[in-house]
Parts: C-alpha cells; sequence; structure tokens
C-alpha cells in the first residue's frame, strides 16, 4: 500500500515521465482469473459480489478475507488482545502518584523522587518490580505489585464431571508509571537509567519489601548487578520474548483479580496501551498496532513483568499492622539498601548505587 501510494504521487507529479506502473487495488479474482473459476454470490460481508468458493472466508472472518481477497484492510485485522474494555476499566482504580522532577548541577542531571504519603506498604506484603528501559525513545516504563492472597476459584465445568477448585493468586498493582525523556530541555535530558535504581532503594526507604526488580534485555547489565549487590533480586525478563506475562495479566482482568492504578499523569496513556494492545499470530509477539505511529507500550509492559514477578514471589498480605505505621509514617523495616548507603555494600560502592 506504502508503494502504491508513492507510484500514484509520482505519477500525478511526472505523467507520462514517470517510470512507475501502478495497478490496482483489485480483487484478487481480477487481478488473478484462475481465482474466479465459479459463480459469483451476493453477500453482506463483501461490498462486491464475490466467488462462491470464497463465501465461506467472508462469513468467517470478514475483516480478514476483505484485506485478503479486496486489498480492503481495516485498521488492523489483529483483534484486541483485551477483548473486553469493560473488564479493564473494572481493574482501574484511582492511586497514589509518584513524583519525578529534575534538576541540573554538576554537568548532569539528577531526578529526586517524591513518595506521596498515601502510598503505602500493605502488611506482610513482599513486593516485585519491572523495568522497561529506554534512553532516547520519550518513555521508559516502571511498575511494583504484590500478591494479596490465594483464593479458591472454581473451575468452569464443561463435561458432568465435579466441580474443581483452583488456588490462584489476587494481586494488587500498587505502581505503575513512566520516566520521560525531554531533548527540548537545556541541555537535552535523556533517561536516566539510575534512576530505576533510586526508585527502587526509595520505595524500600519507605517500608515497601521489594525483593524483586526484573528488567529488560536493554541496558541492563549495570543495573541488575548494582539490585543484585543491595540484595534484590533482578532477574532479566523480556517481556517482548514471551508472551506469558500478558496472559497472566489478561486473565487476572478478565477473572476480576487484579487491581490496576489510575494515577492523574499515566492512568490515561496506561489505559490506551492496554487497550491498543493486538497479538501478531505470526510472531505471537504482543505488541501495539504497527500502523499506528507514535503508539507505546512502556507502562503497560512494565505492569505485566511486575505481575507476573508478584505471582513468582508468592507472599500474602497479613491482617496485623500495628507495627507497619508510625506517627510519622511508615517504618523503614527490612530495608537491605538504600539509596544513601546500602547495608553491607563497601563504602566505595555507595555512590554507585546511589546513582550519584
Amino acid at each position: 500500500m506504502n508503494l502504491h501510494a508513492a507510484a500514484s504521487r509520482d505519477i500525478a507529479e511526472n505523467g507520462t515521465s514517470s517510470r512507475h506502473f501502478v495497478a490496482g487495488p483489485l480483487p484478487s479474482w481480477e487481478f488473478n482469473p484462475l481465482l474466479a473459476r465459479s459463480d459469483f454470490i451476493k453477500i453482506p460481508e463483501s461490498p462486491v459480489p464475490v466467488p462462491v468458493e470464497l463465501a465461506p472466508d467472508f462469513r468467517e472472518d470478514p475483516p480478514g478475507a476483505r484485506a485478503a481477497f479486496l486489498c480492503l484492510p481495516e485498521c488492523s485485522i489483529f483483534p484486541a488482545y483485551f477483548r473486553s474494555e469493560s473488564s479493564v476499566d473494572a481493574a482501574l482504580v484511582s492511586a497514589p502518584e509518584i513524583e519525578v522532577w529534575w534538576d541540573y548541577a554538576r554537568g548532569a542531571w539528577h531526578p529526586h523522587i517524591v513518595v506521596p504519603r498515601d502510598l503505602r506498604p500493605r502488611p506482610g506484603a513482599v513486593y516485585a518490580a519491572h523495568a522497561d528501559l529506554a534512553l532516547n525513545r520519550d518513555r521508559a516504563g516502571f511498575a511494583l505489585a504484590h500478591t494479596v492472597s490465594w483464593d479458591e476459584f472454581e473451575s468452569p465445568n464443561i463435561s458432568e464431571e465435579p466441580a474443581r477448585w483452583e488456588r490462584l493468586p489476587v494481586v494488587t498493582v500498587d505502581v505503575a508509571m513512566a520516566l520521560e525523556a525531554d531533548l527540548s530541555a537545556d541541555p537535552p535530558r535523556e533517561i536516566q537509567l539510575r534512576t530505576v535504581r533510586k526508585l527502587v532503594f526509595e520505595l524500600r526507604r519507605h517500608g515497601f519489601r521489594i525483593v524483586r526488580c526484573s528488567l529488560d534485555g536493554w541496558q541492563s547489565v549495570d543495573t541488575r548487578q548494582l539490585l543484585e549487590i543491595a540484595g534484590v533480586s533482578a532477574p532479566l525478563v523480556s517481556i517482548d520474548r514471551t508472551e506469558d506475562p500478558y496472559l497472566e495479566l489478561r486473565t487476572m482482568v478478565e477473572e476480576g483479580r487484579v487491581t490496576l492504578p489510575w494515577t492523574p499523569g499515566w492512568g490515561r496513556l496506561f489505559r490506551d496501551e492496554l487497550l491498543s494492545l493486538v497479538r501478531d499470530p505470526r510472531t505471537g509477539k504482543v505488541d501495539h498496532p504497527p500502523e499506528r505511529e507514535g503508539g507505546s507500550k512502556d507502562v503497560a509492559d512494565a505492569v505485566a513483568g511486575a505481575v507476573l514477578g508478584a505471582v513468582d514471589i508468592g507472599g500474602v498480605e497479613s491482617e496485623d499492622d500495628g507495627d507497619l505505621y508510625g506517627d510519622d509514617g511508615p517504618l523503614p523495616f527490612s530495608v537491605v539498601a538504600g539509596p544513601e548507603m546500602p547495608a553491607g555494600a563497601y563504602p566505595a560502592l555507595r555512590s554507585m548505587i546511589s546513582g550519584q
């Protein structure tokens, strides 16, 4: 279609001196008469009569058949990955938002992270984070999640066999946000990759027992090594190489077993990313539609990775929060490493881990 459009423009500009020749777009049976060996019939799924032998294709998959045989592709021939918009909306709840602001000093941009007072760790919970890193593109995603409980759910009973019950996780995503570049700043500000470490350490300083922070493979070795030094498991998890994280997230959304954060800054972007996802049946990759220029899935990737991590590490919330909160907010219990002085680390590593 792109070549056809370019050739048409060239013909319009240069007339007979154009080197391009354009055919179509034509129905397949007009371009290749061998496909029209039988009678034609009119069906509601096609704007023109179609060969009898192709009618079943149009009835079973109208958008796919119109794209394949009539050169009339729709916005996307792939169905939406999240099949129920209402189930996504039901999972989204209002949540507090972490603020990140920047200043330029000593020849570099420095992130400052503000965790709101109403973003508090749950008693007994252990937390998993995931970061989808980037440098020059618009955003990098970060998410934090924990398992609330493991509840008994009845599996669909198709046959006459007795009902089967499964113990499945119920998960809350506490943080879903993006880190943005600003190439219009003076000097241009790239995404500071060390901000992921600072986020993890700052949240741990506020009492969140983060035991895992997975990252994708791009430029993540340094961050993963420093997180491991600080006592945080940092496995390599690529959301692009396997469908498992998104399959887990979609199942939880459809079954009402996950709570997703809606924040003023990132809620609309996160919702749009989820609802625009498609799965390419040829590659099995979950992505935004290829024709959607400027589309993103950075926050959605981070959430899918964090949910997968929360299920992997397990844990549950407890009912006793008597020792968790003091008068001034959450107590910094179980903090293996903070941004100022990682516990157990050599003093020489302090500046590396803190990102300063």
